[in-house]
């Protein structure tokens, strides 16, 4: 796994400082919270994510059948991991997250999915019940 990860970064050194390990909980933790990100993957809008206080997020998928449901899920640390679990699969995906200049990237720690996190401006789909909390 560390050898793949090795070959991610490598791909990825335009995007991140290739000394930068990544984030840990806390770090993750202040980057994120408050704050909404648009999610691309091979240059395609693939979803919008909010997260909120708690390590809580709201995930909406913005293509393929999934589109336009509201996934609510938590997120914790695991070893160098970000993971998620959402209600829907209670299925753990874990990520190697990195900080860049809009946001973050992210590298899945089971396959070779590389996923760009920027700064989300609009008022995201599914945070619409939210407001205010």
């Amino acid at each position: 796994m560390i050898h793949r990860l090795l070959i991610l970064i490598g791909l990825l050194v335009p995007t991140i400082a290739p000394a930068e390990g990544p984030l840990n909980g806390g770090d993750f933790e202040d980057l994120s919270v408050g704050r909404t990100f648009q999610f691309t993957n091979q240059g395609e809008d693939f979803g919008v994510e909010t997260y909120l206080p708690g390590r809580r997020v709201i995930w909406e998928r913005l293509t393929g059948p999934m589109a336009g449901i509201c996934q609510y899920g938590v997120w914790y640390e695991y070893e160098d991991n970000i993971c998620f679990v959402y209600g829907i699969s209670m299925r753990s995906h874990c990520w190697f997250t990195f900080e860049t200049e809009t946001g973050f990237t992210v590298l899945s720690a089971d396959t070779s999915d590389v996923q760009e996190a920027a700064t989300y401006d609009g008022v995201p789909p599914c945070a619409a019940p939210h407001l205010g909390s």
